[in-house]
């Protein structure tokens, strides 16, 4: 018998697949960093109009936020958290990291509100919190946070929000 030539190299279907997958995968990584680099660059710009009033012609910053093509909603969070990492001296580089709804749950803190320990009555700043928030986000899940930053809104226990369905 003679011996085989083959013209196509010979594949693995699992190797190229997993190389497939991990192509893709690094593909929609880089496109989600892109929006969330977008969403940074969003609300920095809207925390620029809002605090120099670069909204004229329009009566309130609310009114030309309905002028634009995003919710009213998420402009107010992406200013806000803006606003606050200002009032704490953060740096984009430092929160960008922790994404958009990490910083919105951290950011509806009360900047200069304070933490009543029920236990001991000691009062802790909650700009402290928010600064700690920042540093270990990273670390943390957004339901670790979202769970943190109820505590500190006082809203467990007997105060806990019940959600009813219809």
């Amino acid at each position: 018998m003679g011996d085989i030539v083959l013209t196509e190299p010979i594949v693995i279907v699992g190797q190229q697949v997993a190389g497939e997958a991990a192509k893709t995968r690094k593909a929609l990584e880089q496109l989600i960093k892109k929006v969330n680099t977008s969403a940074f660059d969003i609300a920095d710009l809207l925390f620029v109009i809002k605090k120099n009033g670069y909204y004229e012609g329009y009566p309130t910053f609310a009114e030309f936020i309905k002028t634009l093509d995003l919710k009213q909603r998420k402009a107010q969070y992406l200013c806000r958290i803006v606003e606050v990492m200002n009032a704490i001296g953060a740096v984009r580089e430092k929160y960008e990291p922790l994404g958009v709804a990490k910083l919105r749950e951290i950011t509806s803190l009360d900047v200069d509100g304070e933490w009543v320990n029920p236990e001991t009555g000691a009062k802790t700043p909650l700009k402290d919190f928010i600064e700690g928030f920042i540093e270990k986000g990273k670390d943390l899940t957004l339901e670790e946070i979202k769970q943190h930053v109820r505590t500190l809104k006082g809203l467990i226990g007997e105060n806990n929000l019940v959600f009813l369905h219809l």
